[in-house]
């Protein structure tokens, strides 16, 4: 049995003939748009209604499950049929990760897909990417060219299994690293890194690029801190937190110096009750960078030829 709490966060049950059933009353489980503004209590009927349909498995947003799980730890609720945590549809911050983890104590799979395409990859038992590749042909490309291993580039996909609309080359704004032809878990399939979106991407003072995977590791998973957004601009930048518990808890000192070795740029941190969506389409926004990236860095991993068509996203 799978559950999926995602946006726009109503409550999903997966039937045992794989149908999915939604609640008669849904407008009692929904628990908004925004995973940054969702009150406590709120989550308390979809916690009661989740018990008694006994999961095996949760599926959602990392933004969102993560609230789940820290109403479950206020009320020291626990879900004993639970096998697997399933997070997609958006970067699963390790600030959130470890949290689900401490809270669910099982293990945790990450997926990686697309609007375009479904599901393009996801982790094994160690932790590792793998490219699902039975029916699209996965690239990375810098400069225009192949991507050697352990290069940044930007995901090219050219779907194998339609003759309707197929995708020849399409870039869809992913950043990935190849890692391994094989992997020790025997999954079939690539292994990658997955490192953010590429209207996402910058540079620090000296010329290296910056990404998700490098924000994931200065931010971490301070105490006292529930959701997080960077917003980088040309000279400056500001980190927004929203609070779990005590301001206190949080060593901002330490937290605006590796945030500030890694961006070298003058940081100051703003506490705010909830982050504003700065996504049309509703997802929560963790990084914010200077208009105009989208088209820089697509030019320069893709070639200067390229078509961009993810301009009209800026």
């Amino acid at each position: 049995k799978m559950v999926s709490v995602n946006r726009p966060a109503n409550l999903r049950l997966d039937a045992e003939n794989g149908l999915p059933v939604f609640s008669p009353d849904g407008a009692r489980l929904a628990v908004g748009h925004n995973a940054t503004a969702v009150e406590p209590e709120t989550w308390d009927p979809v916690i009661s209604h989740l018990l008694s349909y006994e999961p095996t498995i949760l599926e959602g947003e990392a933004s969102f499950v993560v609230g789940l799980a820290r109403r479950c730890r206020t009320l020291g609720i626990r879900f004993p049929s639970l096998r697997s945590v399933r997070l997609a549809h958006t970067f699963a911050w390790r600030l959130y990760t470890e949290e689900i983890r401490s809270v669910f104590a099982v293990p945790i799979t990450k997926i990686l897909n697309s609007s375009e395409v479904g599901k393009i990859g996801m982790t094994c038992a160690l932790g590792h990417y793998h490219l699902i590749e039975q029916v699209c042909l996965y690239e990375a490309l810098t400069a225009g060219r192949w991507c050697k291993a352990g290069e940044l580039g930007a995901l090219v996909i050219t779907t194998l299994n339609t003759q309707l609309r197929p995708f020849i080359r399409y870039a869809n704004g992913d950043l990935i690293r190849f890692v391994a032809a094989t992997c020790p878990c025997g999954r079939p399939g690539r292994t990658f890194e997955y490192a953010g979106r590429v209207h996402h991407l910058f540079e620090n003072r000296d010329g290296r690029l910056v990404t998700y995977l490098d924000i994931d590791e200065a931010i971490g998973a301070p105490q006292g801190v529930a959701f997080f957004r960077l917003h980088v601009e040309a000279e400056h930048a500001t980190l927004y937190l929203v609070p779990s518990g005590s301001q206190a808890l949080v060593d901002t000192p330490a937290l605006i110096a590796r945030v500030e070795a890694l961006i070298q740029r003058t940081t100051k941190i703003e506490w705010v009750s909830e982050l504003p969506l700065e996504n049309p389409r509703g997802k929560l926004t963790s990084v914010i960078t200077p208009p105009g990236s989208t088209s820089k860095w697509l030019r320069a991993l893709l070639g200067p030829n390229a078509y961009d068509f993810l301009s009209a996203r800026e």
